[in-house]
């Protein structure tokens, strides 16, 4: 018998069905079988045939899914026959259980083929977008570091979709200012144009000839974004990660914490692979916290740079998303 035909009466018991499958497939005799698939059900019949094709695929055989609405059509020529199907005039129980959580599932599959148990769960997905950079504008605050002194590396170009050069570079070094006599840490601010519930940003950093900046330089390591709905009132930031308020807390002006971020560490190669290269020119992508309030205004505020000097900070460009509505 070398391609048997197993017909499932209720496949769209998808667990069930997984659960069974998994096993057949790992049996030399049965590993390249029919799978005939049959539910009146459509929807759950096609869940059920994908579930089914990806075990075929993780594990690497030879079996073929079929489905059918049709209980005759299914059984013939069946070698086997499984029957999985509830009895029942009425709604039954696991309508609670398994209908509304299956609208997200998930199952994990290892090397060798096993597959959990699926775990079902109903979230509430958060939308979001990518906000409109066009909208985007500094919005320039006394304590605010300055832009780089030629004029070309302007703090609007990290929003302007531009990845190479020119990039926003700070002023280098910081010099001093009444409003601000401690040059480090350093930040900027900026308006968003909308106000929005967050969800993420996404931060390339500067590349520059031969790579040179990649893992280097100005580059942010670590830094605090903070955020507020309301017209920004300048203060001096907290220069401590120690002494910073909660997040979603408030500083004493009303700059909301959303969050302390740190750039993934430079990997260990040397010199760095192309992989390396290109993960840093992909850009990383920071969560904010869902419970965070909408927020308009932006303050970056950079407590260390992955060159170490400490004296300036540059970054190429930065795209965020969350829900405007």
């Amino acid at each position: 018998m070398a391609n048997p035909k197993i017909t499932f009466i209720g496949a769209g018991s998808t667990v069930f069905m997984k659960n069974i499958v998994g096993d057949v497939l790992q049996r030399d005799a049965l590993k390249d079988a029919r799978i005939a698939l049959m539910d009146i059900n459509p929807q759950r019949l096609e869940e059920s045939a994908v579930i089914a094709g990806k075990l075929v695929s993780t594990l690497g055989t030879k079996a073929t899914i079929e489905t059918f609405a049709d209980q005759r059509a299914a059984l013939a020529g069946a070698d086997f026959v499984v029957v999985c199907f509830q009895i029942g005039g009425y709604d039954p129980w696991t309508i609670t259980d398994f209908e509304i959580p299956k609208k997200f599932g998930l199952y994990v599959t290892d090397q060798w083929g096993n597959v959990s148990d699926t775990l079902f769960q109903t979230i509430k997905p958060l939308f979001e977008t990518i906000l409109d950079k066009s909208r985007f504008q500094a919005y320039v605050l006394a304590t605010d570091v300055g832009n780089y002194q030629n004029g070309l590396f302007n703090l609007s170009n990290l929003w302007d979709n531009n990845y190479g050069e020119f990039c926003y570079n700070t002023q280098q070094p910081i010099l001093p200012t009444s409003a601000k006599p401690n040059i480090w840490p350093a930040w900027a601010t900026f308006d968003m144009g909308q106000t929005a519930k967050l969800s993420r940003y996404v931060l390339w950093d500067r590349v520059g000839d031969g790579n040179i900046f990649v893992w280097n330089s100005g580059a942010p390591q670590t830094w605090v974004m903070w955020g507020r709905a309301d017209i920004p009132q300048d203060e001096l930031m907290p220069s401590d990660t120690a002494l910073l308020p909660a997040v979603g807390s408030t500083t004493p002006n009303g700059w909301v914490n959303l969050g302390v971020f740190s750039a993934p560490p430079k990997p260990a190669h040397n010199p760095l692979t192309n992989d390396d290269i290109q993960t840093w020119k992909n850009g990383f992508s920071f969560d904010f916290s869902i419970d965070l309030p909408k927020v308009r205004y932006i303050r970056f505020e950079c407590l260390q740079t992955m060159g170490g000097t400490n004296n300036y900070y540059n970054m190429n460009e930065m795209s965020v998303y969350g829900n405007p509505f």
